[in-house]
């Protein structure tokens, strides 16, 4: 093999490996740029459970009573990784309730009464692998996720 070919070889290879590099790092960026998205919107879901927590908590102080309020603005099955406009439900036009981006949800929240308290739940979806992100927050427990940690 003369020394052009063995060069051009070279050349190609160190070429090859260059593009390799290339995608993996625009590959691994796009999932990094990817991965901090879905943090601001887990944490955006989560203060939206405890601000809803403590909207509650000051429905009951001034009249005496918890409301509950059926999944809005899709039932939790529904949740996918596509945000969808806000659409409230009559339980949380009771509390004047709504998340704090009416025009980009992506979860679906919800109240339950029981006994003497109620579980606030949000449902979402984000990176649409079917698996749910999960939060609640209680009278007595403030916001937090109760799906493993991951899950998006």
């Amino acid at each position: 093999m003369s020394d052009d070919s063995m060069m051009d070889k070279l050349k190609q290879q160190k070429m090859a490996i260059a593009g390799a590099l290339v995608v993996v790092i625009v590959l691994g960026g796009a999932w990094f740029l990817g991965s901090d998205e879905y943090e601001e919107r887990l944490a955006s879901v989560l203060a939206d459970v405890e601000n809803l927590r403590q909207v509650e908590l000051k429905h009951k102080e001034l009249f005496g009573e918890f409301v509950g309020a059926h999944a809005a603005p899709r039932s939790p099955d529904q949740a996918s990784s596509d945000a969808i406009p806000w659409s409230s439900t009559p339980g949380f036009n009771e509390l004047s309730w709504a998340p704090s981006n009416t025009d980009e949800v992506w979860a679906s929240f919800s109240v339950t009464l029981d006994g003497a308290g109620f579980l606030v739940r949000a449902t979402c979806d984000l990176d649409g692998d079917g698996e749910m992100a999960r939060f609640e927050a209680s009278h007595d427990q403030p916001a937090r996720q109760s799906s493993a940690r991951g899950v998006r």
